[in-house]
């Protein structure tokens, strides 16, 4: 260390580096990488990357079918989460009927929750309070629980002890994972857990985890409880991953905790049509014999073949556009349905028609809004 004497008497310390120019100059443009999922920065000492150990969010890849096509999984509409890679595993039968296997991978920082901001809502309502029945796709609602829609999320309001919302998964390994929710506006205690493992707790809003061990694979329809609450509060997101870390929020510079990816809507959207959808805009359907037959060619297949029920089963309104009118269905029943091995599902409805067309009659449900629901829940 070397001292100047500036003008104004003020003493300026010039410091020597330990470094050789070289190391310095060879640290120039090495910013952070990923390796392993975890961050590595540039060491000037040694002049190499160094694990920091901690672990760094992974984008997931988009929901896409790998081959090699397998015939060894048993009956389609499975779903497997793999613990070694931390991918969940759709199956399905390919337009050939030949099962064929779904991956949406992710390693470490995948949620394997379905629809985890709540942002797909295919029934449409805006308030939930049916016990045991869907709110939000893939969410359930329990006993003394009403769940509100709101723009970032939904809102919870407990009035039991034991009120909470769940999913049901059919394929859990064993391994560890972390149970994490963003929540605030919070006016009591909440806890978060899987089934019996209750193990955080807190009566503040922010970020919420918790770290457990599923000794062995579980499966069937095991319930995965993910929120109980015995109070009004505002949830975020949810998430379920492998691992003892977190990754679904950090806090940002003013201390605020912020999601750190939003999920894609196609995304989701596609993994809960897997167990529901919701139809009707504009489909076409074959007028024979007093009855409507309906296709509904899909892109993918559903978990199983699902059942469908009429939303409502009076005032059906269909176009027969050859005719130039339009012809209403009521007192409405679905006499029968099948799904092809290509996901393809046919229905028929019968009913009283207004003015029954011709056999072969081409006709479109012409109303704004959804009146089937195909159903392939757990």
């Amino acid at each position: 260390m070397s001292d100047i004497m500036l003008p104004g008497g003020t003493d300026l310390k010039l410091y020597e580096s330990q470094y050789p120019a070289a190391q310095f100059e060879a640290a120039i443009g090495k910013g952070p990488i990923i390796e392993n999922n975890t961050w590595w920065v540039w060491d000037i000492e040694t002049s190499a990357y160094k694990d920091t150990g901690v672990n760094a969010v992974v984008v997931k890849p988009r929901l896409e079918p790998r081959g090699p096509r397998r015939t060894d999984l048993g009956t389609p509409g499975q779903r497997w989460i793999d613990t070694a890679h931390g991918n969940i595993e759709y199956t399905c039968l390919d337009s050939n009927g030949v099962t064929a296997v779904w991956i949406y991978s992710g390693g470490i920082g995948h949620n394997m929750i379905d629809n985890p901001n709540f942002s797909i809502n295919q029934k449409g309502q805006s308030t939930y309070s049916t016990p045991f029945t869907y709110g939000a796709d893939r969410w359930i609602i329990s006993a003394d629980m009403q769940m509100e829609i709101t723009p970032t999320g939904v809102s919870l309001i407990g009035s039991g002890d034991e009120s909470y919302i769940f999913q049901r998964m059919e394929m859990l390994k064993a391994g560890t994972y972390t149970l994490s929710c963003l929540f605030k506006e919070n006016t009591g205690e909440i806890s978060i857990g899987h089934m019996t493992k209750m193990k955080a707790t807190s009566d503040q809003s922010g970020l919420l985890c918790t770290t457990y061990v599923v000794p062995e694979d579980l499966t069937g329809n095991d319930t995965a409880q993910i929120v109980f609450a015995s109070a009004q509060f505002d949830l975020i997101a949810v998430m379920l991953e492998l691992g003892g870390t977190q990754h679904l929020a950090h806090q940002d510079m003013d201390g605020n905790w912020v999601l750190n990816s939003i999920p894609d809507y196609g995304e989701e959207l596609a993994k809960c049509q897997y167990y529901s959808r919701d139809v009707g805009v504009g489909l076409l359907g074959t007028y024979s014999f007093e009855s409507i037959l309906l296709t509904f060619p899909f892109p993918s297949s559903m978990r199983i073949p699902p059942i469908a029920t009429l939303l409502f089963n009076n005032n059906l309104p269909f176009y027969d556009q050859g005719g130039g009118q339009t012809i209403l269905v009521n007192n409405a029943r679905i006499d029968a349905q099948q799904m092809t091995q290509d996901g393809a599902v046919y229905i028929i409805i019968r009913g009283d028609f207004s003015s029954p067309p011709t056999d072969g009659t081409i006709l479109r449900f012409n109303a704004v809004g959804n009146f089937l629901r195909l159903d392939a829940q757990l």
